[in-house]
């Protein structure tokens, strides 16, 4: 195996142990009764932001299952395990007809918490949801290629606060430590489920600055929506 991906693999199994904590304690300490076991699958876009620094627009998927647990008064509680993918391609132009483009991949695991509450009208049930998700970074490589001059590499690299390598290069951004691992986001959103399918959207916002440099601030946020089945 390639030193690398020797360390990579290294990196995903240390990233991975705080998840399982939490999902243990999660199913340990709360009810079991009245459960609900679902599969869902949808469409993510996320943008990554912050102070002195270009924003990001991510596309991409994510498939898990989740559990309800039923509370009083029409209150229920879930808690999920999703696999994300995202996808990025930045493009930046500058004079002379040169400029840096980013190629950017996101794998991650999503953990949310939600509490939640449905109105039942005939078959049809409406709900809203509120509650944290704990995002944890797993891989996510990059390949830039710029063809900027060194001179203007620097004056671009002044202004935005990142470091912009000649040429084309490859990095793994938690590896390199561009970027922090874990992400927690406040959501919230809603949806309705007829029988035993399921259509749900909401918006993530993101509460952790990711960026592991002082000179800049990075948060990241998102819009999803799915569709599960429950079983």
């Amino acid at each position: 195996m390639p030193q690398k991906t020797f360390y990579n693999c290294i990196y995903m199994k240390k990233s991975l142990k705080p998840v399982f904590i939490l999902t243990g304690i999660l199913y340990f300490y709360l009810p079991l009764s009245a459960q609900t076991y679902r599969i869902e699958a949808g469409y993510l876009n996320h943008v990554r932001s912050g102070s002195g620094l270009s924003s990001t627009y991510f596309d991409g998927a994510q498939v898990g299952v989740s559990s309800d647990f039923a509370l009083k008064n029409n209150f229920s509680y879930s808690v999920g395990g999703y696999y994300s993918f995202l996808y990025s391609f930045k493009e930046q132009l500058f004079p002379h007809d040169t400029y840096v483009r980013y190629t950017t991949y996101s794998h991650s695991l999503d953990i949310p918490v939600r509490l939640n509450y449905t109105l039942t009208i005939k078959k049809v049930k409406l709900f809203a949801y509120a509650g944290p998700n704990f995002n944890i970074g797993l891989y996510q490589p990059q390949k830039t290629v710029s063809t900027l001059t060194p001179e203007l590499t620097e004056l671009v690299q002044e202004f935005q606060h990142v470091t912009i390598p000649l040429g084309t290069t490859h990095s793994e951004l938690y590896n390199d430590n561009v970027l922090r691992r874990l992400n927690i986001q406040l959501g919230a959103g809603g949806g309705i489920q007829w029988r035993k399918y399921r259509l749900k959207s909401g918006y993530d916002f993101g509460l952790l600055d990711l960026y592991k440099s002082k000179t800049a601030s990075l948060h990241q946020s998102g819009w999803f929506v799915s569709f599960g089945y429950e079983f």
